[in-house]
This record gives structure tokens, C-alpha cells and sequence, in this order.
């Protein structure tokens, strides 16, 4: 069952005095505002990632068993920051399920681009080709393609 993302832990508080805290409250709004509809495990691993961002900190990773729900709650925080974005994925058949997935976030499908390897195009080609699409993009476009090929 899902529960709405509209939490007290989420609400905003003071004024941010860091970049880390500046984009925290932003995400903590913009979730609140668009109304995600996360998981309580997921509405967790946000409030942590929320607790990292205002700790100044911005790598880092998210790491969920199979079936949990991460490529979901990437996708409401990336539509909540409209942030550009290329997403490497290990298999073909995941470029689709991630582009469907993240059109269930608020995506509109031109929102979603993927790009799947073609004949023997090498690694620097599909990574051009990707940043040259994100480049080109505004307001949160999502760039999605495989991996696979760099191997």
C-alpha cells in the first residue's frame, strides 16, 4: 500500500544557510507539493538523503533490494528537482521499463529519451550522443540508455 509523501518530516523548516540545505528544502517542497506517492521505505531513504544533502554532502548512493521501488523514487526526485539527466542501465529490456516508470512519476513521454545501442556505434559515440541530448534539453529531460555496450 502506498502512502502519500505529504509528511511533517518533510515539511520545510528555517531559512537554509548551505547549498546542501538549499537543495534539500527544495526537494522536501517540491515532493510535498507535487504530492509523491512513495512507499514508507522510500519516504525514509528521502528524509536520509534529505539528512545527507543538508550535511553539505551530494554523492553518495542509494542502495535497495530488487522490487523495492528505486528506480521510482530516483524518478519523483529527479521530476522534483528538474534536474537534466543521463541514466545508465545495465540491460536493454530496462531502458523501456525505466522510461515507463518514470512517465508514471509525471514524465511526458518527449520528456523521456532512449537511446539504444546500434550495430558496432562504440562507447564514446552513445555517450555523445547522450550528452549532446542533454545538452540540447531543458526543464528536466532524462536522457536513458544502456551500458551494456560499453563492455
Amino acid at each position: 500500500m502506498r502512502s502519500s509523501c505529504k509528511s511533517p518530516k518533510l515539511e520545510l523548516g528555517n531559512k537554509p544557510e548551505s547549498s546542501g540545505e538549499k537543495f534539500a528544502d527544495l526537494l522536501a517542497s517540491r515532493l510535498v507539493e507535487k504530492g509523491a506517492l512513495l512507499r514508507p521505505h522510500q519516504i525514509r531513504s528521502i528524509d536520509k538523503l534529505i539528512e545527507f544533502l543538508k550535511k553539505g554532502k551530494f554523492h553518495g548512493l542509494i542502495k535497495q533490494p530488487t522490487g523495492a521501488g528505486k528506480t521510482r523514487l530516483f524518478g519523483e526526485i529527479l521530476h522534483a528537482l528538474h534536474l537534466p539527466t543521463l541514466v545508465l542501465v545495465p540491460r536493454n529490456n530496462l531502458i523501456d521499463q525505466t522510461q515507463e516508470e518514470l512517465m508514471g512519476v509525471g514524465y511526458r513521454e518527449d520528456e523521456v529519451v532512449t537511446i539504444s545501442p546500434a550495430g558496432k556505434r562504440g562507447a564514446a559515440a552513445l555517450v555523445n550522443e547522450a550528452l549532446e541530448n542533454i545538452s540540447q534539453q531543458q526543464n528536466g529531460h532524462v536522457i536513458v540508455m544502456t551500458y551494456q555496450s560499453f563492455l
